[in-house]
């Protein structure tokens, strides 16, 4: 699919394979030209931004106050997908939910001296939280 191939191709250029990368790239943009995965590894065409799977890092990523023990983002606002020591397992779930269309966000909570990395989806206004629930289960996604 093209999501297992997009997935693919971040990985191989995680661990510093651009020729593996370069040719998920061109599977990719042969067989699912239209995808939105197929666009995000494009190079843009003359006049067109660049598409990017995630927002600029200051518009998404949001700390707790110095990293300091306090609230949780209000519950109404946010639904939780996964809390993690290491970041790069969070940003792997981010990526999967941006591949689905979600717009995860990224807190840093400090809870007795650990970081940890907490996913969540934003409940739009004209959602509530039952729906963005529903939508999260069917994408694969666990959510609380």
């Amino acid at each position: 699919s093209a999501e297992d191939l997009y997935s693919l191709c971040l990985l191989a250029s995680e661990t510093d394979q651009p020729i593996l990368s370069d040719e998920i790239i061109k599977i990719l943009s042969g067989r699912f030209p239209d995808s939105p995965e197929s666009r995000l590894l494009a190079p843009p065409a003359d006049g067109q931004a660049k598409v990017e799977a995630y927002p600029e890092p200051g518009s998404f990523m949001r700390a707790s106050a110095s990293l300091e023990e306090g609230p949780a983002p209000a519950p109404a606002s946010y639904i939780q997908t996964g809390s993690f020591i290491k970041e790069k397992n969070a940003r792997e779930l981010m990526s999967g939910l941006a591949a689905k269309g979600f717009l995860p966000v990224l807190d840093l909570i400090n809870r007795n001296g650990t970081v940890y990395y907490r996913v969540s989806v934003p409940i739009e206004p004209s959602l509530n939280r039952q729906t963005v629930l529903l939508q999260l289960k069917e994408a694969g996604f666990e959510a609380f």
